[in-house]
């Protein structure tokens, strides 16, 4: 067991020197026996004596109480005072005195003096663990941020931690002691009805964590709403200050050192909040958006497919009294062209601002689309639906002004009656969708209700049900890859080339190009192709030698010219299967080089710098193409078939393809001329003649296979 270390304080040496003797017989270390306190505060910071025994008055009139509280303070030692006297007055200063743990009155005895010490250091070091423990947890709960209340069993507020002050907008002097109900009352989320504290609280009885609640708002004195999470649980067993320990204090009794706990009777609860104001309105506009589009504030497209289904689930299979519609811009591209992308998203506002007061209020609006709008008309029958949607394409027909700029704006829409018998609202949505496509190809403008019978729309259809076939296809590696050959017509022409051709198998039957590729391109998914049948052309050519001298032709659409990232994929492919450029002619059409002169002209010199070679395919549809020719740096030229059919009966299209090849000659590119299916035409091109010759004549499609 540790001995305890003494120090003394007395100003009778013969005293001092007694109570010394007495405690070294009682087995205690004595550290230092002083008679005044300048001798004591000079030494005592190298003793680390565990108390001191302290006489209150000493030598030259020096206070004992007034070195004891200034040791407290510097040192962290308690007193035991040493006292003849036993008035109140002695008494209530030495209370009063920091580190005051005890005294004795003189005379006393070994037993008194021990039991003294003992007891007087056992209530200090317990008094010190609990205030470590009130003081740990005292910053505990300043820093949480939830708003901690201590109450007691009428509702009066016994304590607040920082969180609670600024919650309820008082600070703790201010609030304890009154009602909880005089900085906040507490209101039902739904309802709005104001529920009394008490009976809230009372529901915590018995229950054991308490009760816990989300659904309620707080109305603060200055009226401001505060929504919260909390909890409300009982106290048991109460919290109390209790005595001092050794200074004879009672619990009612102010001490230097305020608890931060009152004392609270086990009757009491313990309120925690959570203010969740900020946490709900980011979760309100969180919720807004994900039904919301951004730019117009219509509903998205997947609310929009939510309320379709609802209108879907109700629908009357003989009296539809919904309806659907699918508005698109006409020329929308157009817009943007002409105004930029700022302009484009002042006239889809404008749009939306405009459906919202053209159609009844019961109507669902959604913008579901770069500038396509949904419409779902609730409760109109098939009649008034076509009547209201017709005057709505008058009323979007206007001139908007952007910048001092105009330029005219129309709408196509697409309607269908909403009936069970479509089964999904993807039938409907794709029903609506190729009415409104065939109205834009008959010129924009204008309404188109779908009807079964409508041959337009269900061709249309047919397209629309391609898209999911070849996605599914792509999916599944259900393109396969053909091959035509391109022979030279003489004998020095260069290497055999092959162009790559695309099938897509469907169970026994291979689909042909021209059924799915028009599709594909009205839909954008060529890119999606095109990067199939390269991956495909690079694995084939790597692992087949046999074609290591064979140069492959491949189609680019024109939406992969304009696809950002093809550039970076291609190239990637091409160091990954390290496949020979040289190998490769990229085909590209006369109509999408002149319309994307600028970006082909690039695309072109980038790849022919890395050794692939360029061909110009159906040369001669266009309306300018020798004014073109001169500035796109291709290899060959494709002449188009509808010249080269015909050049055995038809001199003007012969002179033509003469012409082609002769221009092409001087400007140092070669002519490939297609479609040759006969030998007449065969032998008419060898006149002219032309580089390369394909079709049928020398050589069918063939399955590309090793």
């Amino acid at each position: 067991m540790k001995q305890v270390a003494v120090v003394i304080v007395e100003d009778e040496a013969v005293i001092a020197l007694d109570i010394k003797r007495r405690l070294e017989d009682l087995g205690y270390r004595v550290e230092g026996v002083f008679q005044n306190a300048d001798e004591c505060l000079e030494k005592i910071g190298n003793l680390h004596p565990d108390v001191v025994l302290m006489d209150i008055l000493l030598e030259e009139g020096q206070d004992g109480l007034l070195l004891a509280q200034r040791i407290y303070d510097e040192y962290g030692v308690p007193s035991i005072f040493l006292t003849a006297y036993s008035d109140s007055t002695t008494v209530e200063r030495i209370k009063q005195v920091r580190g005051a743990i005890g005294y004795l009155l003189k005379p006393f005895n070994e037993r008194e003096m021990a039991v003294t010490i003992e007891l007087s250091l056992f209530r200090h070091h317990l008094h010190r663990e609990l205030e470590i423990q009130r003081t740990w947890l005292s910053s505990l709960f300043s820093s949480i941020g939830e708003a901690i209340i201590l109450l007691d069993e009428d509702g009066g507020i016994l304590f607040l931690n920082p969180g609670a002050e600024e919650l309820i907008d008082a600070t703790s002097n201010e609030a304890i002691g009154k009602p909880l109900v005089e900085f906040i009352r507490f209101y039902d989320v739904d309802t709005g009805e104001e529920i009394p504290f008490l009976s809230l609280a009372q529901e915590s009885r018995g229950r054991e964590g308490g009760i816990i609640f989300d659904h309620i708002y707080l109305l603060t004195s200055t009226g401001e709403r505060i929504f919260v999470q909390g909890t409300i649980s009982n106290l048991t067993g109460g919290l109390q200050t209790g005595d001092r320990g050794g200074s004879g204090r009672t619990e009612d009794e102010e001490h230097p050192y305020p608890l931060p706990f009152p004392s609270v009777s086990s009757g009491g609860f313990v309120l925690v909040l959570r203010n969740i104001t900020e946490v709900r309105r980011l979760s309100t506009i969180v919720r807004y958006q994900s039904v919301h589009d951004p730019l117009t504030g219509l509903l998205n497209r997947s609310q929009l497919l939510t309320s379709l289904q609802e209108s879907l689930r109700q629908a009357d299979p003989d009296t539809p009294l919904d309806t659907f519609a699918f508005l698109d811009i006409d020329q929308f591209k157009v817009v943007n062209d002409v105004f930029g992308h700022i302009g484009g998203d002042v006239l889809l506002k404008e749009t939306a601002d405009l459906l919202r007061k053209k159609l009844p209020d019961e109507s669902t609006i959604a913008r579901i689309g770069d500038d396509e709008f949904g419409i779902i008309l609730r409760g109109v029958k098939s009649g008034d639906a076509e009547r209201i949607l017709r005057r709505l394409v008058t009323s979007l027909r206007r001139s908007f002004i952007w910048e001092d700029k105009t330029l005219p704006v129309t709408v196509s829409i697409g309607a269908v009656a909403i009936t069970p018998r479509h089964g999904d609202i993807y039938r409907v949505l794709a029903a609506a969708d190729a009415a409104c496509a065939v109205a834009k190809e008959e010129g924009g403008n204008r309404l188109r209700i779908f009807s079964p019978e409508d041959t337009d729309v269900q061709h249309r259809l047919g397209e629309l049900h391609w898209i999911a076939r070849l996605q599914q296809a792509i999916r599944e590696e259900r393109l396969t890859l053909y091959a035509q050959d391109i022979i030279p017509l003489g004998a020095h022409n260069g290497f055999p080339k092959k162009e790559i051709l695309v099938r897509l198998k469907e169970e026994d039957t291979l689909i042909l190009p021209g059924e799915f590729i028009p599709v594909a391109e009205r839909y954008n998914l060529m890119p999606l192709i095109d990067r199939w049948i390269i991956e495909a052309v690079l694995q084939y050519g790597t692992s087949t030698p046999d074609h290591r001298d064979t140069v492959f032709a491949v189609n680019l659409s024109s939406a992969t010219l304009l696809d950002e990232g093809f550039p970076d994929f291609f190239l990637r492919r091409l160091k990954e299967t390290q496949f020979p450029p040289s190998r490769l002619c990229l085909e590209i059409t006369e109509t999408t080089a002149i319309r994307n002169f600028r970006k082909a002209s690039l695309f072109i010199r980038r790849f022919r710098e890395m050794g692939c070679s360029f061909a110009l395919d159906d040369f001669g549809m266009g309306f300018s193409s020798f004014a073109y020719l001169k500035h796109l740096p291709v290899d060959f030229l494709k002449i188009d078939g509808s010249f080269v059919q015909t050049i055995v009966e038809n001199e003007v299209d012969y002179q033509l393809v003469k012409s082609i090849h002769t221009m092409g000659k001087i400007m140092g590119k070669k002519t490939i001329a297609e479609f040759v299916s006969s030998r007449e035409i065969y032998e008419k091109l060898a006149t002219i003649p032309v580089d390369y010759v394909q079709g049928f004549f020398v050589g069918e499609p063939h399955p590309l296979t090793p």
